[in-house]
Formats: structure tokens, sequence, C-alpha cells
């Protein structure tokens, strides 16, 4: 009995042994691409077009960005399924440490649409996959760490049916439940925060949006398949931007003025909505290997702000170091920076910025000042009014 347990015990390690080495190692799939932006003015008039290469890395939940915006001067973006990892690298900052952010889970949120837009479209399916059903993709025209207005708009996803499971279509309509969250979303920071970020804040989002407006769509126009996985080669996103009632009352006053000297805008009104960036993207390479994706590595010492590590109860969102290495993991150092800045709260409403509650307080007391004197004058003549009158009686 004993023999036969052991012949047991052999021959499972064995078939464990045999089925170890015949996985095959996870494949990393390298994509190299444009990304055309073009933007416009509320009025319908064309901006700037820029264009942006972009190169990615996947490897599973692995993934790397590079962004180029001219020679030398590009960022890195990449995720290794727990935290997001940020660098600008500009070659005119020789002598300067570069700007570096770190995030836990698999979105960047401090970044602008050419690096949100092609993480969205190769490296979100980690992101969506953990995305619970009252959650939303942020409008990612618009800053998600600054902006509540790009947390008005629920998400409706059609995801591929094949692996990875990318987004395939997307629409970004406005609701109910995120217009009365919008200024209170997770993604948008407390320190730092700027006098025109705490105005946006303090817009009544319930009364000045109405639910229902779609403000983007996306949608995958051609893909490949390598290796059973399905890649996008052309895609398309149209970005939309919002009017309140007031604000449309007021463009529609300055078209109006214009329209006396353009004939082109004389019938024009002006809607509820208006076409903000249309954002092209084509891929001219994919291809695949086993190598490894590392993270971002921008061979420069990093000024690092750490998103990690809040205590928004402090007013703090972050602590900040400088390093040539990342910390994928929070330890007793990065603890200590914590600790030490709950001893000294830093001023949440950043040095040039004061709270809406002072501004209206200082505002008040200008206006007391100014109009005291009136006030004084207008009470003085009354009363010289009342006297005379009963005088004269």
């Amino acid at each position: 009995m004993k023999f036969f347990l052991i012949k047991q015990l052999i021959i499972q390690a064995a078939i464990l042994l045999v089925v170890t080495a015949s996985r095959a190692p996870a494949q990393t799939y390298r994509i190299k691409g444009e990304l055309e932006a073009t933007y416009y003015s509320w009025t319908g008039k064309l901006g700037s077009t820029q264009t942006t290469s972009f190169s990615i890395n996947i490897e599973e939940n692995r993934w790397l960005l590079k962004t180029e915006y001219a020679p030398n001067w590009f960022s890195l973006t990449g995720g290794d399924g727990t935290n997001t990892y940020h660098v600008l690298v500009d070659p005119n900052a020789t002598k300067l440490p570069a700007p570096a952010s770190i995030f836990y889970g698999d979105f960047p949120q401090d970044q602008f649409d050419r690096v949100s837009i092609p993480w969205l479209v190769f490296c979100s399916s980690h992101f969506l996959n953990h995305l619970a059903q009252t959650d939303a993709i942020p409008s990612l025209w618009s800053q998600a760490q600054t902006d509540p207005m790009s947390h008005i708009c629920s998400t409706e996803i059609v995801p591929f049916t094949e692996r990875p499971y990318l987004p395939k279509e997307i629409k970004w309509i406005t609701s109910l439940r995120q217009i009365a969250l919008a200024s209170s979303n997770r993604f948008l920071r407390i320190e730092g925060a700027t006098a025109k970020e705490l105005d946006k804040k303090s817009i009544d989002f319930k009364s000045d949006v109405q639910a229902g407006e779609t403000l983007g769509s996306y949608h995958v126009i051609n893909t490949t398949n390598i290796d059973g996985l399905i890649i996008p080669l052309e895609f398309e996103l149209n970005a939309y931007g919002y009017f309140s009632p007031k604000q449309r009352d007021y463009a529609q006053r300055i078209l109006d003025s214009v329209s006396k000297t353009n004939n082109l805008l004389k019938y024009r009104q002006v809607g509820t909505t208006y076409l903000v960036a249309v954002y092209k993207g084509t891929v001219a390479e994919v291809s695949s290997d086993s190598n490894h994706v590392a993270l971002p590595e921008p061979m420069v010492a990093m000024s690092i702000t750490d998103y990690r590590l809040s205590s928004r109860s402090n007013g703090i969102d972050f602590v900040s170091y400088k390093s040539k290495d990342w910390k994928p993991q929070v330890d007793a150092e990065l603890l200590n920076l914590l600790d030490a800045k709950k001893k000294n709260p830093p001023n949440n409403l950043s040095a040039n910025s004061v709270s809406l509650r002072s501004r209206n307080v200082i505002r008040a007391a200008i206006l007391i000042v100014f109009f005291a004197p009136l006030f004084y004058w207008g009470l003085r003549k009354l009363k010289n009014k009342k006297t005379k009158v009963k005088g004269n009686t």
C-alpha cells in the first residue's frame, strides 16, 4: 500500500512537470501607431490638429505606453496590474528631475487625451474588467483629476467578445447619478486645487446639467487577430462639450452679435452640446515576442508624486520624493513621509488659491467697505429731510 501511494505521487508529480513545461510563456504584444487630434471651438470653427506617435507593449496585465510629442520629448506610462506609473522626459529640462507620478489602479488619472485615449484603446481591459456597474470611465478629453465635468457621464461599454476584451464601442451619456456625484468624484484632487478648480466644484451640476445628453462616442473601425487576440487597427472618438442654460444664452448673444457682420452665422442656434475634438487613431505595426514588459525606465532622476498614500481628512493627496527607481511597494520610508506630512498638513487649496467661502467673505467685506459711506450718507439725508418737514409743520 505504501509503495502504491509513493508510485501515485511520482506519477502526479510527473504530470505536473509535463503540464508546467508545456505551458507557453506569456506573450508580449507590441503596437505602433499615431493619434490625430483635431480640436474645434464652440462655434464649430476648426482649431488645431495635433498628431502624436505612440508605441505600446502589453503582457497580460502589464503594459507600457510611450507617447512621443517631439524628438526626444516623450512620456512613459505603464501599469503592473496594481499601480499606474507615469514620467515625462523633456530634453529642455536637463538640470531638473523628470516629473513622475504613481497611482493605485490601472487608470492614468492625471493625464490628458494623448495618453488616456491610447490607454483606453489598447491597455484598459484590466481596468474595465474591475469596473463596478455604478462606476464610469471619465471623459478622457478633459482632465479627470481637476475637472468635475469629466465625471457627469455614465458609460455604455460594448467590449469585444474575444481576448483581451478591449472596448469595441463606448458612449458617454450624462446621468442623474453621475451629475449628483461629479464634484466629489474619487479621482478629483484636494491638495493643490486651484481657485478655478474650486469654482468648478462649487457649480450646482444638478440644476445646470440635464441627463440624457451624449457627450462622447468611441468605436473601433478595423481590427486584426494576432495569436487569437483582437487588436484595434483603426478607431475614432468624438468628444463634445456642454453648455448650461446660462452659458448657452451668453454664447447665443455673442453669436448673434457676430452674425451681424457674418451672414454665414446668421441663422445658427447654439445648442446644449458642441463638438470639442475628433480623435482618429491608426496602427502601423503589430508584433509579438516573449520579452518581459518592464516598468517605465526614463534613465534620469525623477521627482515622484505618489498618490497611493493619502489622508483626505488632513487634506493630503500624496507624498513626494526624488528617486531614480520606482517603489512598486509602499515601504516604511513612504509611511514616514506620510506621517511627517500629517504633522504639518499642507494648505490643501494651494498657495495661490483661496477657498470659495473665504473669497465670498472677502467680497462681502469689500462691498461693505465700499457701500458703507453711501449707506451712511443716505441715512443722514433721510434724517435731514424728516427734520426739515417737522420744522415746516
